[in-house]
């Protein structure tokens, strides 16, 4: 997997573990726990050769994990499916909660992502631009401050 690398963006945590990685992409100067915005990478392997549609499994399990966070707020627009230059499909959704449910050592807040899930020839990956607050300064859904965000990953490629 590759992709245009957003500016301001620095590497964070890095998990592997089972066939699955995450990776974190945080803003300069944010912490891993007290972020504002980060990307989140994740990578399923064989879930192509698994499943018959790995892309709306790992779709429904972002959309399930955010409602479950947040079950009175929650809130979710499908954009639609995209080619890739490489010929992949991939398929982008926005996902947002008005309150979430807080976790160990966190504050309730309100967050919206931007989900691009990508089918490879065998794996799937997951690529979730989250922005937070615990005020109201989240953008609320608007397609256009995401989609110029969209812009600055592309092009996204599969290896």
């Amino acid at each position: 997997l590759s992709f245009s690398w957003p500016k301001g963006f620095t590497l964070g945590s890095r998990s592997e573990k089972e066939g699955a990685f995450s990776q974190v992409l945080k803003v300069v100067g944010e912490s891993d726990d007290g972020w504002k915005q980060r990307i989140l990478i994740t990578g399923m392997q064989d879930a192509s050769v698994k499943e018959k549609d790995p892309v709306k499994l790992v779709s429904d399990l972002v959309k399930f994990s955010y409602k479950s966070g947040c079950p009175k707020s929650y809130s979710v627009t499908d954009v639609g499916e995209m080619k890739l230059d490489t010929g992949q499909r991939a398929f982008v959704f926005m996902v947002g909660c008005g309150i979430t449910i807080p976790v160990e050592n966190s504050e309730k807040n309100k967050m919206m992502t931007m989900a691009v899930v990508v089918k490879g020839s065998a794996d799937v990956y997951s690529m979730l631009w989250s922005e937070r607050s615990n005020t109201d300064e989240v953008p609320p859904l608007a397609w256009p401050v995401w989609r110029r965000r969209l812009d600055s990953l592309l092009p996204i490629q599969i290896h």
